[in-house]
């Protein structure tokens, strides 16, 4: 999706993956970092953009502390929403 729609580093300043082989790596085509939910998810982060919109019910019960912030997050698929 970002790389079909040009998003880079310059407007995404990284991607949240639990996937222990990807982070401190870089998302291909895009050169936007991968770190680990924990160093993603903090006190700066309002909205969050949810790539893994079929993994939407795990993430949200895996980032209660992000959502009992207020935090939000917003996807694509099957429309675009946001929710929290």
């Amino acid at each position: 999706m970002f790389n079909y729609c040009g998003i880079d580093e310059s407007l995404v300043e990284y991607i949240t993956d639990t996937t222990p082989s990807k982070i401190g790596k870089y998302q291909p085509g895009t050169h936007i970092p991968i770190v680990s939910p924990d160093e993603g998810f903090d006190e700066t982060v309002d909205v969050a953009y949810l790539g893994a919109w079929n993994f939407r019910t795990e993430i949200m019960n895996k980032e209660t502390d992000y959502l009992s912030r207020g935090g939000k997050f917003i996807t694509h698929v099957p429309q675009v929403i946001m929710f929290s």
